[in-house]
């Protein structure tokens, strides 16, 4: 067994490498930060932030008296590194988040002098309770410095849904918001408008219109009008004494000129990603020439207008920002007030995949499976209508969803049908069809291959077989590489399928039974030798005319042989030989660590830190 290269498509379980964590109550809070002192790692100046940027942080700072005191206290009477060097520039002294040493001069409270070893470019804390430059490469422990942990800010278990989404102005018309089990008390369970339908701001501009029901503690019901107030952008908003979360969702006109290509309301992108917006006429009467774009604010209703993609079917933003979040209403000219628009709602996410806890973005994300997305507060996923779980990896079955799969939808159900609803859920989500459905208008079933809400999840079972709609469950095995109970689980991430296993046992005993055949084959041969040798040696007794074999003497006279002295006949002796330079003069005094140099520290730091 040994290393191989292999393509960089291919398939494979994977090994990761970072430093463990330090646990949160070994770290000390002081004015909003928390500080760490190293206990028994030494290391080099340059792996010793390494290791603090790990944690979240970076070597700490302490540009006050008080902040300092408070690092010498954790330290005992131990030595530390911290964020202070003249590495840039010699004589010019710089915390590591850039700004400079006021005066360039220690502060008095430091006790430090910055004119010594002057071979020294970083800045330690000495037992003394001075300040003073070292080489960058010495060993000592080190002082972090990291912003306290996130606050996670779970969100409500709250969803929205409606069987009419496209059936503005119709009888029966309707949302509804549906509440999941909470461990906090619901304080406000409402509705209201999302963006406003006209320029114009009155008592009404967020008001939904109809009548509001709660049909129980747990579901509110949104009955519409039969007028082109019915229409718009909507949400259902639950509050505790501590959160508030808002689900989202649209209704179209029934008598819409346009509508989104593919039946979605909402689009999710991340932050720098590049994002087609698009729609499709509903009548195929009105040229394009006559299409308008707006991005609905309350800030700015009038000016809204996008005029690079009036004309146009589609709208492209590049590079997408927050700022690019928001309502996107698409109309003919001239009939904005007449209410017959599509509109599609731009959700960006502020953190790349996998990331949570803006601005900073700092958190690991769960890993969410069959569509899940990861909740930006909270780094928990939010499941797609008809999965739940931690993971997203409970299937809840035929026509039923919720956070705990504890809705169903059909005939005396709040959601009185299953194909044509969309079901919304808090951001960064938006709005899907229930798992098994997808199509424009969310009523056709799944193609072979695919499954779960909006059919977007690919089956993974052997031999390119279909799958169950809603759980995305094989008949079959799983096809190599993936394992669960729905395939949606990488082996990668250390499952293994029974049809993989298979092919290993299979392969092992195929091996064993042919080392086994080796095996008797060569038994076979050295017992046939032995008894072509027997024979032999039986026969050479038997006869008088066995070969005489000489014994040689070795004639030392015939030889050319020279000693070790003869050989070794150089004047210069080892000490001749070397370069009266030794490894100190060759090193520079301000030199940073060479490899061999930074590799030990590493592992030193390895060894000595619990888990790395």
């Amino acid at each position: 067994m040994g290393w191989g290269d292999d393509s960089c498509n291919n398939k494979l379980s994977f090994i990761c490498e970072r430093y463990q964590d330090v646990p949160e109550n070994e770290w000390s809070r002081l004015d909003g930060a928390l500080y760490y002192i190293s206990q028994s790692s030494m290391t080099s100046y340059s792996f010793a932030r390494k290791y603090c940027q790990d944690q979240g942080g970076d070597l700490a700072q302490p540009k006050t008296e008080e902040i300092n005191m408070h690092l010498m206290t954790l330290a005992g009477d131990n030595s530390y590194w911290f964020g202070l060097d003249d590495i840039n520039q010699e004589g010019t002294f710089q915390w590591i988040d850039g700004t400079q040493l006021d005066n360039n001069e220690f502060p008095a409270w430091s006790n430090g002098n910055a004119t010594l070893f002057e071979n020294g470019r970083c800045v330690y804390q000495q037992v003394d309770n001075a300040w003073r430059k070292l080489r960058c490469t010495s060993y000592l422990r080190f002082a972090c410095e990291k912003p306290p942990s996130p606050r996670q800010i779970l969100p409500v278990r709250l969803m929205a849904a409606t069987p009419s989404p496209y059936g503005g102005g119709l009888v029966n018309a309707s949302f509804i918001c549906l509440l999941g089990s909470e461990n906090e008390e619901i304080l406000t369970l409402s509705t209201r408008r999302l963006v406003r339908l006209t320029e114009a701001i009155n008592s009404d501009s967020y008001t939904a219109p109809g009548d509001s029901n709660g049909a129980s503690s747990v579901v509110l019901r949104q009955t519409l009008p039969t007028t082109m107030d019915g229409l718009g952008f909507y949400e259902c908003s639950a509050v505790t004494a501590s959160r508030m979360t808002s689900a989202p969702l649209g209704i179209l006109p029934s008598t819409r000129q346009w509508q989104p290509s593919d039946g979605r309301f909402t689009k999710t992108v991340h932050v720098g990603d590049d994002i087609t917006l698009s729609v499709m006429s509903t009548t195929g009467m009105v040229g394009e020439d006559g299409i308008r774009w707006r991005k609905i604010t309350d800030v700015d209703w009038a000016n809204s207008l996008i005029g690079m993609s009036s004309g146009s079917l589609t709208h492209t933003i590049q590079s997408a920002s927050v700022s690019d979040a928001g309502v996107y209403v698409t109309y003919e000219d001239g009939t904005l007030e007449q209410h017959q628009f599509s509109f599609i709602r731009l959700i960006v996410k502020e953190c790349p995949y996998g990331r949570w806890n803006p601005p900073l973005c700092d958190r690991l994300c769960d890993s969410c499976y069959n569509g899940g997305v990861c909740h930006e507060l909270s780094g928990t996923c939010i499941c797609p209508p008809g999965h739940a779980g931690k993971n997203c990896l409970q299937a809840c079955g035929m026509h039923k969803f919720g956070w705990d799969c504890e809705f169903e939808c059909g005939p005396g159900q709040p959601l009185d049908k299953c194909a044509g609803s969309q079901i919304c859920l808090p951001d960064p989500y938006g709005c899907t069809c229930l798992a098994g459905y997808t199509g424009i208008y969310c009523n056709e079933t799944c193609a072979d291959g695919m499954f779960g809400a909006d059919c977007l999840q690919e089956c993974n079972c052997t031999d390119g077989a279909d799958c169950d709609d809603v759980t995305g469950q094989c008949t079959i095995d799983c096809s190599q590489g993936w394992s669960g109970s729905a395939c949606q689980e990488s082996d990668s991430t250390g499952g293994t399928s029974s049809s993989f296993i298979a092919t290993v046992v299979g392969s092992a005993v195929g091996a064993i039974v042919v080392i086994v055949i080796v095996i008797i084959l060569i038994i076979f041969l050295y017992k046939r030798r032995s008894d072509e040798s027997a024979t032999t040696k039986s026969k050479g007794k038997d006869s008088d005319s066995s070969p005489q074999y000489e014994n040689p003497v070795f004639d030392q006279s015939k030889t050319d042989v020279h000693t070790y002295q003869d050989i070794n006949t150089a004047d210069q002796s080892y000490e001749d030989l070397t370069d009266p330079h030794t490894y100190q003069d060759l090193k520079k005094p301000d030199q940073e660590a060479n490899y061999e140099e930074l590799n030990d520290a590493r592992n030193r730091d390895y060894v000595n830190v619990p888990g790395i």
